[in-house]
C-alpha cells in the first residue's frame, strides 16, 4: 500500500523560516544509505528523481511505501553530497501506508499472527476514525472497545504519545489529543480489540 509522505504536500523551510525553495531531497530505506524509490502519484507507478528537487514554497507532492530516511539539503549543494544537510530523519513512515506501520510496529503479517494463537482477541490495523478532523476537532472514536495499552494513534503517519500527544477515553473507545486538529491532517489508529 502507498501513501502521502507527509499530507497534503511535503515541505521544508529553511534554518531562517523560509521555505526551502530548490531544496534537494533524498530517501533511503529506514537505518541504510540505500536509496528507496518515492513517486508522484499515489499508484506508485512513476517514479521521481534522485533527489526530489522542492519548488519555490518548498513543496513536493510525493508519495512512497515501506519505511524511509529522509535527508534534505541547500539548493546549492552538489547533487549527492549530503555531508551538510539542513534536515534528516530516520524511520518516517508514509501517511496511510499500513505496511510501513506494520513495519513500525515489527508485525509482518497480523492474519498469520491471529491464526497463529498469539492474540486471544482481534487485531484492529490502520483504521482511520469515523469522524473527520475540522480544525477545532480533539476528540475521536475507535470503532471498538479497546485493550488498554495496545492503542497506537498516528497523526499524518507518525506514531504519537500518550499523554505527550493524547490521551485515552475512559471508556476505551476513543482518545482526545491535547490540541486541534486541522483537516489537511489524517489521523490512524491500531489497537487489539477487547472481545472478553
Amino acid at each position: 500500500m502507498i501513501g502521502f509522505i507527509s499530507s497534503p504536500v511535503f515541505h521544508l523551510d529553511d534554518l531562517s523560516g523560509n521555505p526551502l525553495a530548490g531544496g534537494k531531497v533524498y530517501f533511503y530505506k529506514a537505518g541504510t544509505s540505500t536509496k528507496q524509490l518515492v513517486y508522484s502519484d499515489p499508484q506508485g507507478k512513476i517514479a521521481l528523481p534522485s533527489p526530489v528537487v522542492l519548488n519555490a514554497l518548498g513543496n513536493a507532492c510525493i508519495y512512497g511505501t515501506g519505511l524511509y530516511k529522509i535527508i534534505a539539503c541547500h539548493s546549492t549543494d552538489a547533487d549527492n553530497d549530503i555531508s551538510n544537510p539542513i534536515w534528516s530523519e530516520d524511520y518516517v513512515s508514509p501517511c496511510g501506508d499500513a505496511s510501513s506501520i506494520s513495519q513500525i510496529l515489527g508485525i509482518t503479517n497480523i492474519k498469520t499472527l491471529q491464526n497463529a494463537g498469539l492474540y486471544v482477541h482481534r487485531h484492529n490495523m490502520d483504521k482511520k476514525p469515523g469522524e473527520t478532523p475540522n480544525g477545532t476537532r480533539k476528540a475521536f472514536s475507535t470503532a471498538e472497545r479497546f485493550i488498554t495499552g495496545t492503542l497506537d494513534v498516528y497523526l499524518n503517519g507518525v506514531l504519537q504519545e500518550i499523554d505527550l500527544h493524547y490521551t485515552e477515553k475512559a471508556n476505551r473507545k476513543g482518545y482526545t489529543f491535547l490540541f486541534s486538529i486541522r483537516d489537511d491532517e489524517t489521523i490512524q489508529h491500531r489497537y487489539l480489540v477487547d472481545i472478553g
